[in-house]
Order: structure tokens, then sequence, then C-alpha cells
């Protein structure tokens, strides 16, 4: 219904549009304010820009902080099928499991799934209303990514919200014309298949509209999972698969500019906390689970002067729970033969979840002598609603069970600066992020300092980031009453580089992460509590280079738990994260080989892993918990790509093949939780075509 509705209003939108009036810019923006907020691609990708928010240009290396960016070559080249292997090229990102089949983000050793990286579309988060979190592996599918922007590093003091660990920003494609991609494959033993469809008018007026829309069908895995129980099924199609729909529109008239995102997805899940859940005879609870975000944003540059101007901006989300089950209402029940509601004051009562934001802010800017300041305020009006499978209010403000409601709004407001100015040689930047939440007030102050000189290049920064509980954290019956603060963290990061061309560059980093009393869910009372203390400490190195015949590159991370890291958080020998590598090598390459024919290679390293052990699932205790580890060996995750150009820029092919060498992936969940390893990522063979209308 959604997809049918999506592409109806894409020919409504084609067929208003048809004369050109609108106009297509060279750069292409995330639309969140301050330093890291326009990174440009200039037409041929082969010289990336930080650009200040008052529109002066700044160098990667000059930039105050540690950023990545994926191309759409780069997306190309390397055989990149969603978010997942994108973020797979950049040093120091892997992926854990959570209980149904939610595939999480891990990132330097830290367990960032619920709520420690901001994740947008356009600038827009895509963050899960009920945890933070994000569900990969099948989801934002690389058709619809003109490139990706990462900050691997904290970005608190500017966007609040998530943006602890790392900001990650998916730009879709501007078109001019219209674009469909095609693909087809399997996964495994199963199909993967999908597209989308790009839009795009312009014309020199300053106006634009840019249109994306699509779905992907896949499984994520077709091998057995088995639980620490000895109960096992069959993944696939009709088990284990991911339902993506999504579209994406981004529009500009001279000064105001809009942008609509909404996502879907389904995903089967039968694993669970433990064991997988049965009924009589053995059969499986047929658990499918459903979310959506939908994000409207708008905002208008008013020019003030020369060198100041207002930008008022208006924000309306709305979305769930990620783990809000959609089938889990009935069962079969084998005795009887009747369908009978599924345990309505269990863990999954409250399925009607829904949350909205409504979120005001005022930005000011002004351009200094070599450099500017930003200004800004802004509020939110956050609000969930929830019933229970039976219509009962899911929704509980504390220990007296007669205290329950269907629905509660909170109020957030906050203010931030930051000043960037360079003098000589020297660049620095100072901000501040001020913010009173339902749960207490927080700070983020941020302090960076840069040095660049004859393609040498230096930082020395530091973040203080903080993260919000959410409202379904705190309130759903899903979980017992708790009280939670915002946790807090502290990142130092040092770099040092050298860019030898404008195509080739190396430069390495440190850094170190204390994050106090993270928002943690204890099993102990099924709550979500702050808890502990988690620290990391490592080195990222890159050596990359882009040209037009070849190319290549090779990046390297490494991280440890730091001394005061909670043992929760770590393997038995305390010196690896829980479920994450403690290093990651990635090593790529393409070559032209005509002006036809691009090959190209790379290869992911894993490192060995280490996850709750099989004795300490079955014998821990909500009283005790058994500190003990099973290491998994390292996994080399190779793939190989054609690219191959019929016609010249309008028809293309793209041959791949993931994980040519079939290594037994498995995500491992990062805290002693009883969840066996769950597969994902076989081997996957396709092909994709796509046209391009002029």
């Amino acid at each position: 219904m959604y997809l049918r509705a999506s592409i109806l209003l894409l020919i409504l939108l084609l067929g208003s549009n048809v004369m050109g009036i609108f106009a297509q810019d060279t750069l292409s923006t995330i639309y969140i304010p301050g330093i890291e907020d326009l990174i440009n691609k200039k037409e041929e990708e082969d010289q990336l820009l930080v650009t200040l928010a008052t529109g002066s240009e700044i160098s990667l290396e000059e930039a105050p902080s540690i950023i990545s960016v994926v191309t759409q070559k780069d997306i190309q080249h390397y055989g990149c099928r969603d978010l997942a292997d994108v973020l797979r090229l950049v040093p120091g990102f892997e992926f854990g499991v959570d209980v149904l089949a939610l595939y999480g983000l891990g990132f330097r050793g830290v367990w960032a799934h619920e709520g420690k990286a901001l994740i947008t579309i356009n600038g827009q988060s895509i963050n899960c209303f009920g945890y933070g979190n994000f569900n990969f592996f099948g989801t934002v599918p690389a058709t619809m990514i003109e490139r990706v922007e990462i900050i691997r590093g904290p970005g608190g003091a500017l966007y609040g919200g998530f943006a602890e660990v790392a900001v990650i920003n998916v730009v879709t494609k501007k078109i001019q014309g219209a674009f469909v991609d095609t693909y087809a494959g399997l996964q495994g033993t199963d199909p993967l298949y999908g597209g989308n469809i790009s839009v795009g008018f312009s014309n020199d007026n300053d106006k634009e509209i840019y249109v994306n829309v699509g779905q992907q069908n896949s499984p994520i895995s077709t091998r057995t999972y088995t639980d620490y129980y000895g109960t096992s099924f069959e993944m696939g199609t009709l088990t284990s698969y991911k339902r993506w729909q999504h579209i994406n529109i981004r529009s500009k008239f001279k000064g105001f500019e809009l942008f609509y995102n909404r996502l879907e997805m389904y995903h089967g899940a039968l694993d669970y906390y433990t064991a997988i859940p049965t009924v009589g005879n053995g059969a499986y609870i047929d658990n499918e689970l459903f979310n959506f975000n939908e994000n409207y944003r708008a905002q208008y540059n008013i020019p003030l002067s020369s060198k100041a101007s207002l930008v008022p901006s208006f924000e309306y989300a709305r979305g769930n729970a990620i783990s809000t089950a959609t089938s889990t209402r009935f069962h079969l029940d084998s005795a009887t033969g009747q369908l009978t509601s599924f345990d309505p004051s269990g863990f999954f009562q409250n399925s009607g979840s829904r949350s909205t934001k409504i979120q005001p802010q005022l930005d000011f800017k002004y351009v200094i002598p070599q450099g500017d300041v930003l200004v800004g305020i802004g509020g939110q009006l956050n609000n969930v609603q929830g019933r229970s499978v039976l219509g009962e209010a899911g929704l509980q403000f504390g220990p007296n069970p007669q205290d329950t409601s269907a629905s509660v709004t909170r109020y957030a407001r906050y203010a931030f600066f930051q000043v960037n100015k360079k003098i000589g040689l020297i660049g620095f930047t100072i901000g501040l992020r001020s913010e009173s939440t339902p749960f207490g007030n927080a700070l983020a102050p941020r302090l960076g300092f840069t040095f660049y000189k004859k393609g040498w290049n230096a930082k020395f920064l530091y973040g203080y980031a903080y993260r919000v509980p959410l409202l379904w954290q705190a309130y759903s019956r899903q979980f017992s009453a708790s009280s939670m603060t915002p946790e807090t963290s502290n990142t130092l990061e040092f770099e040092v580089g050298k860019r030898f061309s404008k195509n080739f560059f190396a430069r390495a980093n440190t850094f170190f992460i204390n994050i106090d009393r993270p928002i943690t869910y204890i099993g102990l009372n099924n709550s979500y509590q702050n808890f502990g203390r988690v620290q990391s400490l490592g080195v990222e190195a890159e050596l990359n280079a882009r040209f037009d015949k070849g190319g290549g590159f090779l990046n390297l991370s490494y991280s440890r738990p730091g001394s005061r890291t909670s043992i929760d958080f770590m393997a038995e020998g305390q010196d690896k994260f829980l479920a994450l590598p403690g290093t990651k090598i990635n090593v790529g390459g393409y070559a032209a080989i005509s002006k036809r024919l691009t090959v190209s290679s790379n290869l992911a390293i894993i490192g060995p892993r280490e996850a709750q052990s099989k004795n300490s699932a079955l014998n821990s205790t909500v009283d005790e918990t058994i500190f003990e580890t099973t290491t998994y060996k390292a996994l080399y995750l190779l793939t190989v790509t054609a690219n191959i150009e019929f016609v010249k820029k309008r028809l293309f092919c793209k041959i791949a093949c993931n994980n040519l060498l079939n290594a037994p992936y498995v995500a491992l969940q990062p805290y002693y939780g009883g969840h066996a390893p769950l597969p994902a990522d076989d081997r996957f063979v396709g092909m994709s075509l796509s046209y391009r209308f002029y």
C-alpha cells in the first residue's frame, strides 16, 4: 500500500514539474548546523572539502573533526549493497546482534547500538524512537545513496541527541532527469532483489527538487540458527527477512528548503532473549517486527547582511519503537487449534507504541575574518503513546501499578554556540551546548586545534557529549520503572596526516573515550538504568588514492578497553570488548581495464572476537553472571566487483560477489544476555542494471 502510494506521488511530482523549473546545485548538503554541516563533492569527486556553515570552504585536513567521506564511486567500485557495507569500508565500525534479529552498530569497541551514534538521511535522524538504535543489514540500500559522510568522534556540542561517539549522514542521490536502478541476486541460497527510482529537476534560479523511491527484499542469512538450548530453525526468506521501503524528497526555492523522509521496515525475528520461543509440537511463534520513521523539515535562510544570516527551521517527526511486534499478538494453540493472545502481560504487550517529535530551531550565522560564528536556540516537544495488545495503557510512571497512562509528553530546551577561527597556520574551534531535559540538565563543550602546512596536518580535539534517555525507555510497561539521567562521555583525539596530492593522502589518529554511567539494560529487574563505565582507547590509520584509471585504499583500526571499564562490557580476559573485534583491516583497489570496464576487489579482515560462552548463558542467574567467553576466529570477507558501461553515461551494469570465500560470519551479542551467535552476511552473488534518462 505504502509503496504504491509512493510511486503515485512520484508520478504526480513528475507531472507537475515536467517543465523543468527546478535547479541542480553543484553542492550537496548535510542539513544539521555546524562545522560539519556541509561536505561538498566536486563534480569529479577528486577533492573533498568541508564547508563552514557560513559558506567558506576548508579542506578535510583543517576541519576540527576526524571525518570520512565514502563517495558514490567508492560505493560502486567496492560492491556496497547497503549502509552496512559502506561503514565496513571505514575504520572502527563493525556489527553485533541484539535480541529479535536487531543487527546493531559498534564503533571503536563501543556498543553504539542504543543511541550512541546519530544516524541521519539528508540530516534527518532515523534513530529509533524507542531505543535510539537502527537495524543494519538489508537497510538503506546503496541504490539510494549519493555518498555517506561520517564524523568519527563526538558531535554533541552541536547536535546533542545521539551524537555521542559518531555522526553518520547518508546523502541521497541528486539526479538531473531520471535514473532507474534495479538489482537481483542470491544471498546464500535465497533471492535478494530491489530497486530505486531517482528523479530530479532544476534550473538556474535556485529552484530544485530531488526524489528517491525504492524498496529492497532480502534474507539476512539462509544458514541454521541454534540457540544455547539446542532449539534451531532454518533462516531465510520465510523466517529471517528484511523488507525495506523508502521515499526521500528534498526541494529548494531560493532560500526556502523542504525535506521529507519516510522509511518502513518489516523483518522476521524468531530469536529471543535466550531460547527460541515455541508453542506445542515445537512450532515457532510467528514473529514479524515493524518499524517506521517519518520526518518533515523546513528551513529558510534570511540574509541580514553580506556577513550575517538567520536560519529558522521547523521539524516534525514520528515513528515507533523498533521492537514493536505486529504478529506476536496471537499464536495458534496446538492443543485447542484456536488463536490465543500472546502473553499480554509480557515483554511485548506494548505493541501499539507511537512517538512524535516537534522541534523548532533558530540559528544565527556571522562571518568573521578567517572564520565564523554560529549561535542557535531551540526546543523539543516529545510525545510517546503506548497501548497493550488488549488495549490497556502501556506506560507507567512509578512503582504503583495503578500509575499508568496511554500517553506522556515532555519538553526540552537547548542553546549552543560555536566559534571557528584561523590565526596563521593554527585553527581553533570552541563550542558549547546546554540542554534542559526531562531527565536533568546536560552540557556538551567542545575544543579543537588544527595545523596545516604544505600538505601536513595535525589535529588535537576534545569533545564532551551526552545521550538523553528516551521516553519509551523511561515509561514503557515493557520495562520496570526506574530513574535515569543523561549519560555523558569525554573523547580525546589526535590526528597527523599528509596529503601528497589532491588524490592521495595518508593519516593516522589515536583516541580515548570515557563514557560515564551509560544507559544500560539491566536484566536483573528488566529495566534501563545508568550503570557502570566504558573506556575505549586505540588507533586508526588510513591510506587512500583515487585516480581516473585506478586507485585503492588501506585502513586499519585497533581498540581495547580502558582500565576502568566495567567487567560487564568486557570479555573474560578483560583485554577485549564483547562481540566487537579489537583489530580490523580493510584493503581494496580498482582498475579501469577499458573505457567501459572497471574491476575492483576489497577485503575486510575482522579480527578475533569474543562473546558470552554457552556455559555462561545456561548457568548465569539474575543474581550472578558467569563472566566467561568463547573466542571466535578471524574472518576474511572478500568482495569482487565488475562495473560495465554499455551506453555512455546511460546504461550501466554491475556484477558483484560479496563474501566470495563464504566466510561463516555471525553477529555476536555485546553483553551477557544469553543470545547465541546469529548468522548474517552470507555469500551474495548479484547483478544490477541502471539506466539514466536525461
